[in-house]
């Protein structure tokens, strides 16, 4: 690889880094070490901090005022925070965790010592061997400690928890001259120029420039986007507001639900020997007029929206003695198609934004 690299030297080499968003890892400023593995988007350690900060007097407060606020001013910006929670997926209660039981990090916090990272931060620090240090807005707002009103950290929500701003990236356009890769590590140094989000970045590829447009990618989990054009887009249900990308003065927001299993269901159906490969679970479940009452829940972390319960657990309903593993296939293969329904209908109840095109990716597709 690197013989052709240095054989194109004159060729235009670009890098475009556009990792899973949520998870994140906290490093040492000085050495670039870092303190512990990543913490993935699935990661449940947080489900504790995530309920009592969701039943705590401070939310109560802060739902009420702002409503009231609201009343009066009908900003947009009011009615988000009196819908807002805080969701186990996003980075911001997961770090939180960290600060309150991780010693080292919390001695290199206090030095002023400690960076805070989610994949395109790391990747963009390690690429450039420490040479530059930000994220985009995709990523930022993916986090749960980003405010796609004010299109900066949010204050509120970092002082709520107790996340100094200063751990924080410094956050820059999408498309933006990001450093390049160190000539040590290709040969050649190659310009960083663009930073965006997994499913912000599977959105743009899939084309949904115009508002209405709405992408579903089924991968690991379901996620379904929709372009919400210029304004954010917060719903009761679960819905949650992102920034799809910002490239000059051109701000796209997106409105985004999820269900955490999909694919993962499918592997861990596939390691319990239910069927050997795709083909095999396709036959399955078409010898099958239906799954006889037999229903799965795809929740091995969690329900998402509309339930949002992060301590619900995967199970099978409806079991008979009749019951043999075809009816356990369909039974998950469905339980993705219902969850798809799930959040559609959502997402149609409440954004009231006319869908203009589907466009559906990822490896289940």
């Amino acid at each position: 690889m690197l013989s052709k690299l240095q054989e194109h030297r004159r060729t235009r080499l670009l890098v475009l880094v556009y990792p899973h968003r949520a998870t994140f890892i906290t490093w040492n400023r000085k050495t670039g070490n870092h303190f512990h593995n990543f913490i993935s988007w699935q990661d449940l350690r947080a489900i504790e901090l995530v309920k009592s900060w969701n039943d705590s007097l401070v939310m109560k407060f802060l739902h009420s005022s702002c409503r009231v606020l609201h009343f009066f001013t009908r900003s947009k910006e009011l009615l988000a925070a009196s819908r807002f929670t805080f969701t186990i997926q996003q980075a911001s209660l997961r770090l939180a965790w960290i600060l309150q039981n991780l010693t080292e990090v919390q001695n290199a916090v206090e030095e002023e010592n400690c960076c805070f990272g989610t994949i395109d931060t790391w990747l963009l620090y390690k690429l450039t061997k420490g040479s530059q240090y930000a994220t985009d807005f995709s990523n930022a707002s993916t986090t749960g400690l980003f405010d796609p009103y004010e299109m900066c950290w949010s204050r509120l929500i970092t002082s709520m928890i107790s996340v100094p701003l200063s751990l924080l990236p410094p956050v820059k356009d999408t498309s933006h001259n990001f450093g390049s890769v160190d000539e040590e590590i290709f040969g050649v140094p190659i310009p960083i120029v663009a930073l965006v989000g997994d499913q912000q970045s599977a959105m743009f590829g899939e084309c949904c420039f115009q508002t209405g447009d709405v992408k579903l990618t089924m991968g690991t989990g379901t996620f379904l986007d929709i372009n919400t054009g210029n304004d954010p887009e917060h719903t009761v249900g679960g819905f949650y507001p992102l920034i799809g990308w910002k490239i000059g003065q051109e701000v796209v927001c997106l409105a985004e639900g999820n269900a955490g299993d999909t694919g993962s269901a499918i592997k861990w159906a596939q390691q319990l020997d239910l069927f050997t490969d795709a083909a095999e679970a396709e036959k399955m479940a078409k010898s099958l007029e239906d799954s006889e009452g037999v229903y799965f829940v795809p929740s091995f972390s969690g329900l998402q929206a509309p339930l949002n319960d992060p301590c619900a657990c995967a199970s099978f309903m409806g079991l008979k003695p009749s019951t043999n593993k075809h009816h356990l296939v369909r039974a998950i293969l469905e339980s993705i198609a219902f969850r798809n329904k799930q959040l559609y209908e959502m997402m149609q109840k409440e954004i009231h934004i006319p869908v203009t095109n589907v466009r559906a990716d990822g490896g289940v597709c």
